[in-house]
């Protein structure tokens, strides 16, 4: 089985073994489509009867239960949001992050901290900051953005990251990695390159600075 098709299995039957600590399958209550849409996920993976990438027609329940209704699935579970991320995500058929590949973000962080102004500390520390929790062996992603807000916020606006050769599309990765979880970097539509009106990164050159 293919990877995807095995963390799909496992992060439904998470999410489902948390919901049915407290809810029922139903089609009368929000937790309750979810617990049927998870269910009809694993069972179709299972078979092998879905191809990834999948219609979101076919999932639409996992994304509009979840938007609308995301306080009850906290209740049942605080890893609600990353068990919704990671299965938007494999079901587009992406890769997800895992600890074993953190190396993969690990020097994007150095080459911007590293080109920072000694005396500039917000968004290097920030980035110090989350290089650690990367480099951590607890890490789980994707990364919780709350705390990293303004590299996201305010960083894409500064004049150090646009001073920075590639500094945009660095960050654009970096965020691809840890808070969207996942790392095949390669099929990202890269939406803030887009929106900066700079060139998506090369991903091979951009790895070997």
């Amino acid at each position: 089985m293919i990877e995807q098709y095995q963390d799909i299995i496992d992060n439904c039957e998470a999410y489902l073994g948390a919901l049915q600590h407290l809810y029922v399958e139903s089609n009368d209550t929000p937790p309750g489509r979810m617990i049927s849409q998870l269910k009809w996920l694993c069972q179709e993976i299972q078979c092998e009867r879905l191809v990834l990438p999948l219609d979101r027609q076919y999932y639409s329940t996992l994304s509009h239960v979840f938007v609308e209704h995301a306080d009850i699935m906290l209740v049942a579970t605080p890893l609600a949001k990353v068990y919704h991320k990671r299965l938007l995500n494999l079901l587009d058929n992406r890769l997800l992050v895992k600890p074993e590949y953190s190396h993969i973000v690990l020097p994007l962080l150095d080459y911007l901290i590293d080109r920072f102004d000694k005396d500039e500390t917000i968004y290097k520390n920030k980035l110090t900051e989350l290089r650690s929790l990367v480099e951590s062996s607890i890490t789980l992603f994707p990364i919780s953005r709350g705390a990293f807000r303004i590299l996201e916020l305010s960083f894409f606006d500064s004049l150090q990251l646009k001073g920075i050769h590639n500094g945009i599309q660095t960050m654009e990765m970096i965020i691809e990695f840890c808070f969207e979880g996942v790392r095949d970097l390669e099929n990202s539509p890269y939406i803030i390159c887009q929106c900066c009106h700079v060139e998506k990164p090369d991903i091979i050159k951009q790895r070997k600075r």
